[in-house]
């Protein structure tokens, strides 16, 4: 849902740029995702990560559409 609501009106999210890697190892942490908010890995691909939300916003948002039908 968070993914439409984005799409619906951005900001209702707050991004922030970062270097994100997936571990891919063998063991524990198999999966995992891993994040740097500083960016010090220029190697992995930067992304905008929602790190805050108007919560309060988003379920007026889901209830005006739902309402729709």
């Amino acid at each position: 849902m968070c993914t439409i609501a984005w799409a619906i009106d951005p900001t209702l999210f707050s991004l922030t740029e970062m270097a994100v890697l997936i571990d891919t190892n063998e063991g524990p942490n198999f999966g995992r995702t891993v994040y740097d908010s500083r960016k010090r890995a220029p190697s992995q691909p930067i992304v905008n990560v929602a790190r805050d939300v108007d919560a309060d916003r988003v379920f007026a948002l889901l209830a005006e559409r739902i309402a729709r039908y």
